[in-house]
């Protein structure tokens, strides 16, 4: 059983979140999905800003709490994730804007845009690699949150197909992949990639 359920909490970008099997343990390297969100963003006066698959919340609630005035709506398809987010809101931000939407990726959003940034770290397991994850993972953690099907970048295709269109001219769309991924997507659409402290392309950021 991973540590962080045991313990159930998990440090991220400086706060402790609560965690347990409803969501994936957040990982060192999706900082850097939050690092690249402030940087866009910060010169912004209140930036809209959506998260797709917010699980404990983290993300959003690390944006909301680090952009002052920041509005941030955040959806997940799973209604127990969602219950873990909400509890980390009370705990962590309790005064910030952030609305929380259950639903598949970017549909609670349709008619909430547009938006500044779009951020995800959408499933990116392929199921070729799913065998190989460790027991303490593949075990414990939510599939529906590793799991993208056949294809790594399945989830990042969907999310550039419906998410461009709810940017403002000037947003920006940016999304954690594996090992590969940018390379994936690069074939396809244009990106910018922002490499993790391990030289992986780990963000791909896209602009309408």
């Amino acid at each position: 059983e991973p540590v962080a359920y045991i313990l159930g909490s998990k440090e991220f970008y400086g706060r402790s979140f609560h965690v347990d099997g409803r969501v994936l343990v957040p990982r060192p390297e999706t900082e850097h999905l939050v690092d690249e969100a402030i940087s866009l963003l910060r010169a912004t006066p209140s930036p809209r800003v959506a998260e797709v698959g917010t699980g404990s919340g983290c993300i959003a609630i690390s944006i909301a709490s680090e952009i002052p005035g920041a509005q941030v709506f955040a959806v997940d398809i799973s209604a127990e994730a969602l219950e873990v987010a909400r509890l980390n809101k009370r705990r962590l931000a309790a005064e910030a804007d952030i609305t929380f939407f259950e639903g598949d990726l970017c549909a609670p959003l349709k008619e909430r845009g547009p938006f500044d940034a779009i951020v995800s770290n959408p499933p990116y397991v392929s199921t070729e690699e799913m065998g190989a994850l460790p027991r303490d993972v593949v075990g414990f953690e939510p599939e529906s949150a590793l799991h993208s099907g056949a294809d790594p970048v399945a989830v990042h295709r969907r999310l550039i197909a419906e998410g461009l269109p709810l940017l403002h001219p000037h947003g920006h769309l940016i999304m954690e992949v594996g090992d590969g991924g940018a390379q994936r997507l690069a074939e396809e659409v244009k990106i910018r990639a922002v490499p993790d402290l391990a030289g992986v392309e780990r963000i791909v950021v896209v602009s309408p």
